[in-house]
């Protein structure tokens, strides 16, 4: 499901690396997880058909 349009702004900053190692750990977690809701709410709607 895509996210609505928002007025985020991207700006670059440094950071140390294993802080970087664990936001890319974060956002596949919260990737892997939006993947588990969506195939849940796929199947909702099969099973209702």
């Amino acid at each position: 499901m895509a996210r609505p349009k928002s007025d985020n702004v991207q700006i670059n900053i440094s950071i140390p690396s294993e802080w970087k190692k664990e936001l890319e750990n974060l956002a596949r977690i919260y990737s892997v997880e939006e993947d588990k809701i969506q195939n849940l709410r796929n199947n909702t709607t099969k099973k209702k058909l």
